[in-house]
């Protein structure tokens, strides 16, 4: 098989009132994080989400491309990370990983980065899934809203809302990401920098085969 590499929210707003609490990998406020801490609540929500993952399938045949990108570093320009992710639609890329600094720490630069992401995912649910309106047609802003359509994986059968449509995106947090405690952001969206990722490679009677990618960012062993 061919591989070709290429190469918010409630926590923002409560992180200006408070500089010192820790809370769950789900990120509703992290400051003042250390590695380790990092590390333990990265391990401890990928744990606790294992039975979530998606095998991913090639549009194509048995061939399939990924895209690797990193330092995008989006400020209110949200330009470099909007090319990533377009150029990863363009091409069909099965996955992309982006490998640290996506943003800079401000609170307005992660909601430009989480709207963007929004913004692809419906672009990425509109090209990969089947699109079935649910909205009343004869309303303009229904027919424009995301929330009014669900998107039908064609293989699993399983149907999605647009906001839960699995967008095959994994970043994982730089050094970039978390300065000024900007591990609160980072982890909102993200809420984990360690990822598994399974491609289906081949499959003969109950056999499955998948190539598997495993993204990390680790700086410390775990006991």
């Amino acid at each position: 098989m061919k591989k070709i590499q290429y190469i918010v929210m409630a926590a923002a707003l409560m992180l200006v009132v408070s500089s010192c609490e820790k809370v769950s990998p789900l990120g509703v406020l992290v400051s003042g994080t250390g590695v380790e801490d990092r590390v333990k609540m990265s391990n401890l929500y990928y744990m606790e989400h294992k039975g979530d993952l998606k095998i991913l399938t090639a549009f194509k045949d048995d061939e399939y491309t990924f895209l690797v990108g990193s330092d995008s570093h989006l400020t209110t320009d949200d330009s470099r990370m909007r090319e990533m992710l377009q150029i990863a639609l363009d091409n069909d890329d099965l996955l992309m990983a982006h490998l640290g600094d996506i943003a800079d720490t401000k609170a307005e630069y992660y909601i430009t980065l989480d709207n963007l992401i929004d913004e692809y995912r419906w672009k990425y649910a509109k090209t990969h899934f089947v699109e079935t309106f649910v909205g009343d047609k004869d309303d303009p802003d229904d027919i424009s809203d995301p929330g009014s359509y669900h998107y039908t994986d064609s293989l699993t059968e399983e149907t999605y809302n647009v906001d839960n449509v699995p967008y095959p995106f994994y970043p994982v947090v730089g050094n970039h990401d978390i300065t000024h405690n900007g591990w609160a952001l980072w982890s909102n969206i993200f809420h984990s920098s360690f990822y598994d990722v399974f491609v289906l490679a081949d499959f003969t009677g109950d056999d499955i085969v998948c190539d598997h990618f495993m993204v990390r960012s680790v700086r410390s062993r775990l006991n």
